[in-house]
């Protein structure tokens, strides 16, 4: 009999919980803008939420919007070819949109600085034997490096399993960076995962420790850091390999897809990611949503779910794991996407179902 596979798909919920001080979505850009009043990136987000939504950022801020309208208002006018004002003109968009990522990825680091220590627990109690990796595998839309964290440190352990991303990473190789800074090149020199001893972990929005190169398409991953620092941070003078690409002398860029409407995935590293995750989905006994509300803004991501998902005359059995009530408006998405196949019996968080973990999967 083939070993039951399980699948975890990790949303937002999941990184809420890790906060000391929780933050919804809706609130975060507000949040953002009343912490770091003198970042430059903020005073220019502000500058553009009050002159075109006519907001008082500092009276008004229940009537702040959230990153996913702003930055979609931003998208839909790129794509357009347009210009909202004489102000706001296309390059201004276009450097506003990244500021917006800049903050996005200042407040979750601002938020996950001290973190509970709840997904440590939830992959300590996973992987007991080597034989997991094959049982386990995990998709997430968080930036966060919460989860990437404990998969690492597997490999220094007895199991000496190996994190997977799913993609190719400049990291197994770094040949031309050893010459250059050996010592930084060191730290960030990674083996290749092997088929059979890798834990799989798939991030379908890209990570806060992903740095992409655009030229030679190549990402080299800091999954124990939030690598973007070295792309923002202006005072961080090191790590220079982390800035540039070797190769290319390229400046490196984020791999995030913010909060929008007009998500678009054509980075080849993300396309990749995509298709892997159909698959494993294809080969899931059983799947565990934690901490994701299954948003109707989330096309591409309802329809990865409906069609790896989808069984002919059999069904794949769907646990939820969130907060929301039995008559919420969470709860009838989920049962409109998949029927009667799903189990959301009682209200519980992330952090409890990790404490109980063991009353859920079945050995």
């Amino acid at each position: 009999m083939a070993e039951q596979k399980i699948v975890f798909f990790l949303g937002n919920g999941a990184a809420m919980a890790e906060m000391s001080k929780k933050t919804s979505t809706d609130k975060l850009l507000a949040q953002a803008i009343k912490e770091f009043p003198r970042d430059s990136a903020a005073k220019k987000v502000k500058k553009f939420i009050e002159n075109l939504f006519l907001v008082n950022t500092q009276d008004d801020e229940d009537y702040i919007p959230t990153f996913e309208e702003v930055i979609t208002l931003i998208d839909v006018c790129l794509q357009k070819k347009e210009e909202i004002s004489g102000i706001w003109k296309s390059n201004t968009l276009n450097d506003l949109r990244n500021k917006m990522t800049y903050l996005l990825y200042k407040i979750i680091d601002n938020r996950l600085k001290e973190p509970k220590g709840i997904h440590e627990k939830f992959v300590e109690k996973l992987f007991k034997e080597k034989s997991d990796c094959r049982k386990y595998s995990f998709i997430s839309l968080n930036y966060d490096i919460l989860l990437d964290r404990p998969l690492v440190d597997i490999r220094d352990t007895e199991l000496g399993l190996y994190l997977d991303f799913g993609i190719y990473l400049r990291n197994f190789e770094l040949k031309e960076e050893l010459e250059r800074e050996p010592y930084t090149a060191r730290k960030y020199k990674w083996d290749k995962p092997k088929d059979g001893e890798s834990i799989l972990l798939l991030k379908l929005h890209g990570s806060l420790s992903w740095l992409y190169c655009p030229t030679c398409n190549t990402i080299i991953a800091t999954p124990k850091e939030k690598g973007l620092k070295y792309i923002y941070d202006p005072q961080i003078k090191d790590d220079n390999i982390l800035k540039k690409c070797v190769l290319c002398d390229s400046e490196r860029k984020p791999v995030i897809i913010p909060p929008t409407w007009q998500k678009e995935y054509i980075n080849p590293n993300l396309i990749e990611i995509w298709l892997k995750a159909e698959r494993e989905l294809q080969k899931a006994d059983e799947i565990f949503f934690i901490g994701y509300s299954l948003p109707e803004s989330d096309v591409n991501v309802r329809y990865l779910l409906k069609k790896g998902l989808y069984r002919k005359n059999e069904y794949v059995e769907v646990n939820i794991i969130n907060l929301a009530g039995q008559d919420s408006l969470e709860r009838k998405r989920y049962r409109r996407l998949f029927g009667n196949s799903i189990h959301y019996d009682e209200k519980i968080d992330f952090e409890e179902f990790v404490d109980k973990i063991e009353e859920f999967i079945r050995s």
